[in-house]
């Protein structure tokens, strides 16, 4: 319960992305080939089988949020991203499939996501500039002390320079990929 602990970024993007994802996208495939003798239909006899793989991507960045929420007593906005993205994809799937919803929902939820991703980070570069600063810099991946005590005070303005400019190519990277998503579709 130690609100000063980091969170690690990497075990976060993917048991918050990565493994939902993967879920999704074989969890179907998975049941049907290990299947024993019908126990699986046994156990979910009137659920759609889609239905429960939907749910348990969703239970990985719902779980990790309260983790994060108990543990470091914050709130963890890459749960939220995940469980939005896997609760968009499995839904628009499952859902789509049942109510015809068409790929054009796909297509605006992959467009979109990193549109509002680019737009959360332009929103924190602007009024939160002490929280893109930790993003960047994020001592889960970066020995900060090592590299504090590496920039002289006369280099520090060039330093936050650099790290604003970073910050600046990231937000822009996310709109880019957002454009190529719409245009690709």
């Amino acid at each position: 319960m130690n609100k000063n602990k980091r969170e690690n970024p990497i075990l976060s993007l993917v048991f918050n992305i990565v493994i939902p994802v993967i879920i999704l996208k074989n969890g179907v495939k998975w049941i049907q080939k290990y299947q024993i003798d019908g126990w699986i239909d046994a156990l979910v006899e009137n659920v759609h089988t889609s239905s429960v793989i939907f749910a348990i991507a969703l239970f990985f960045p719902l779980s990790y949020f309260f983790f994060d929420l108990y543990q470091r007593k914050n709130i963890n906005f890459i749960s939220i991203l995940g469980f939005v993205n896997i609760l968009l994809t499995g839904g628009i799937g499952i859902f789509g499939e049942r109510y015809g919803l068409s790929r054009n929902w796909f297509i605006i939820k992959e467009g979109s996501l990193p549109l509002i991703i680019g737009c959360l980070l332009l929103i924190m570069s602007k009024y939160k500039k002490k929280s893109l600063h930790s993003f960047l810099l994020n001592d889960a991946i970066f020995d900060i002390k090592k590299i504090q005590s590496s920039v002289s005070v006369e280099k520090q303005g060039d330093f936050d320079s650099v790290i604003k400019r970073t910050g600046n190519y990231l937000i822009a990277g996310f709109f880019i990929s957002s454009i190529i998503q719409f245009i690709l579709s």
